[in-house]
């Protein structure tokens, strides 16, 4: 079974490819270049995802209300929306034990609630430099993504759960 998954930005190709294969999922990515784009060319995107068994449109709500995020998007056949509350770092932001490996402090505090943030790459941005390092959205992403684990995000993050499941039930 293959998923196609339009992404609004080449740095979530590697946190979604990981992510499909530790649930044993084989993916075809495209990538929008935003969420406009998305929005606007979705139906092309569809079509060249049309031998993929499900279509999943992965977009962030960017600060706004998830629901109202849904309501802008015109939902096309055989495509299913799965709306990023705010953005893909308050999935990064939800598993702890996968910063504390990366960052290297067991005494790390990592929010309760990572989808409450309406900027999470701030958040992630703070959290990093307060260990003397930066984040850069593709390379970290792709290696939080390594160590992650699905049901600590899954728990965190009720949109993280709703696109596991998408990816899961064809």
């Amino acid at each position: 079974m293959t998923v196609g998954v339009i992404v609004e930005e080449p740095s979530a190709v590697d946190f979604v490819k990981k992510i499909a294969e530790k649930l044993g999922i084989r993916l075809e990515i495209m990538v929008a270049k935003g969420r406009e784009r998305v929005k606007t060319k979705l139906r092309a995107y569809a079509n060249l995802l049309a031998h993929c068994e499900k279509i999943i449109a992965l977009v962030d709500s960017h600060c706004s209300d998830p629901l109202a995020t849904e309501r802008d998007f015109r939902i096309i056949r055989n495509v299913q929306l799965c709306v990023i509350v705010h953005a893909i770092e308050s999935w990064l932001l939800a598993d702890r034990n996968a910063l504390v490996r990366i960052l290297r402090d067991s005494q790390l505090r990592t929010p309760r609630s990572p989808e409450s943030f309406c900027k999470p790459e701030e958040e992630l941005d703070n959290l990093f430099e307060k260990h003397g390092k930066r984040y850069i959205k593709g390379r970290d992403a792709k290696e939080i993504a390594e160590f992650i684990e699905l049901e600590t995000v899954a728990k965190k993050c009720p949109s993280f759960e709703k696109f596991r499941t998408s990816l899961l039930h064809c």
